[in-house]
């Protein structure tokens, strides 16, 4: 592929995920939502889907930004990788856990569909092949990923804590802290070491595409 179809094949598709990612929470926050796990207006943003598949689409925009003033950002990587970590562990929580818990149907039912899989599938394929390949992103840029996840455990288990609402789905909507404070800390220990564990696999999946890449170019 040539520079000139690679740049605008890498804007077509940045451009694709924030789309959706805009078509998706109109989506949900101004219609009424049937599904499961899903909101209308500002109580949608109290999912870590919905903001999880903001951030991602955000960064797509910035990143076409970049790309038509020519920027090279090494930061603006990291961040990709850690958006792109973070719908892949929406997409997988889907797949692994809600799916079983509320039924797939549900799970991919409106604006869900997008959010829980269209969006990243469309994440992970451009950032393992037209994320632009860099020597300088290095194993430890990996790690950086779990810091949403944190931030959203921090306020996620304090609300809880505050109200009172173990296994409220008004306050504990994931039911992590069901049976009290301590599963809800267990739980969100697991969800970081399972985003950090899919940041590292996105980050060799990375590297390793961007090895076969040149060693087709030579």
């Amino acid at each position: 592929m040539n520079k000139k179809s690679y740049i605008l094949l890498n804007i077509i598709s940045n451009a694709a995920i924030f789309i959706l990612m805009v078509t998706a929470f109109i989506m949900m926050f101004f219609f009424a939502q049937s599904e499961a796990l899903a909101g209308s207006g500002w109580n949608a943003l109290k999912y870590f889907t919905v903001l999880s598949n903001i951030y991602m689409g955000l960064i797509s925009l910035i990143s076409i930004i970049f790309i038509f003033m020519k920027k090279d950002s090494k930061i603006l990587s990291i961040i990709k990788l850690t958006s792109t970590t973070s719908v892949t562990l929406t997409f997988m929580t889907v797949m692994a856990y809600l799916g079983p818990l509320y039924g797939y149907g549900l799970m991919f039912e409106g604006a869900n569909l997008f959010m829980h899989l269209i969006i990243p599938v469309f994440g992970i394929l451009h950032w393992l092949f037209l994320e632009p390949k860099r020597d300088d992103l290095k194993f430890i840029h990996s790690i950086y990923s779990i810091v949403p996840m944190i931030l959203y455990g921090i306020v996620y288990l304090s609300n809880i804590a505050y109200h009172g609402g173990y296994g409220n789905k008004d306050y504990d909507w994931y039911f992590f802290a069901a049976k009290g404070l301590g599963l809800g800390l267990v739980m969100f220990l697991i969800m970081i070491i399972v985003t950090c564990v899919f940041s590292i696999a996105l980050y060799f999946g990375y590297k390793k595409i961007n090895l076969i890449s040149k060693n087709v170019s030579d």
